[in-house]
């Protein structure tokens, strides 16, 4: 994007921004105060991120490693100190869904099962557990795998079928510090490099974001999600459905092709950070 047009889109993303969830909300990374804990919560989601990778695609941001089986040890030590620090510091909370991500989390099976079990152990995990993969990284026996570790839902990464498209991806990647990582777990320390707070308002926002994710938005629940936002997140969904972006079946609003391409950007651009590649953590 030229200059002049990377302008008017971050003019454009802070307006949105600033409608949507106000001028107290900060959309910057920073660094957690010295001593900074979580608070405990009741109700919340897990994220469990798998870094190892085969090939490394440019266009992704998250962080990753290249996949050597020795590896697989110390990480599956490290996620689940890191497990036992989190739960130690917001309680046994509810875990509405988890989701592993990487990376290409199929590599280290073993590691996810284990982690998975003590999630289970030290959370009251009632949602479903959904984990990426790739084509080239799933068979009958991971499969197995996967189901016997309560994995209930596949994301299932086609980038192309086209030959072609698949040779012009490229293979350069810039690993981030897993042994770092591995380190301040084995401290039993939050290894949280960065933290953006959320304001209050910012829960039911965040709850229509990855509603988008699901492409179906449930109606009936956005005065519960959003309170006295609910109002405004129903405008922005009737002008979606004008525009052919959704459209309303039994009581669900879900995205069409067109909608889910177009929204899916729209939400990159305005919840993007300036950070490619930072460790986060969002308690809810």
């Amino acid at each position: 994007m030229s200059a002049p047009g990377a302008g008017v889109s971050r003019i454009a993303t802070r307006a949105v921004r600033r409608h949507l969830v106000g001028s107290e909300q900060r959309w910057v990374f920073e660094r957690p105060e010295p001593g900074w804990t979580p608070p405990s919560v009741e109700r919340t989601s897990l994220y469990l991120h798998v870094p190892f990778c085969r090939n490394a695609c440019p266009y992704c941001p998250y962080t990753k490693v290249p996949y050597h089986p020795e590896l697989v040890g110390a990480y599956t030590a490290a996620a689940l100190r890191e497990v036992d620090a989190w739960a130690d510091a917001v309680g046994r909370a509810e875990v509405t869904s988890v989701y592993v991500g990487g990376g290409t989390p199929t590599l280290a099976p073993e590691a996810v099962g284990a982690v998975l079990v003590r999630m289970r152990e030290r959370f009251d995990v009632t949602g479903d557990v959904c984990i990426e993969t790739s084509p080239s990284d799933v068979d009958t026996d991971i499969v197995a795998r996967l189901r016997d570790a309560g994995v209930r839902l596949v994301s299932l990464g086609v980038q192309s079928f086209r030959p072609e498209s698949l040779a012009a991806i490229g293979r350069r990647y810039a690993p981030f510090d897993l042994g770092e990582w591995e380190r301040v777990c084995g401290e039993r320390r939050l290894p949280v490099a960065l933290r953006m707070p959320f304001q209050a308002d910012m829960g039911g926002w965040w709850w229509l974001y990855w509603r988008f994710y699901d492409t179906r938005i449930p109606l009936s629940a956005l005065d519960e999600e959003l309170r006295h936002d609910a109002a405004k997140a129903r405008r922005w969904l009737a002008a979606a459905s004008a525009l052919g972006f959704a459209e309303r079946t039994n009581g669900t609003l879900e995205l069409t092709e067109r909608g889910a391409f177009w929204l899916h950007l729209a939400l990159t651009w305005v919840s993007a950070c300036p950070l490619a590649v930072c460790s986060r953590q969002t308690v809810r």
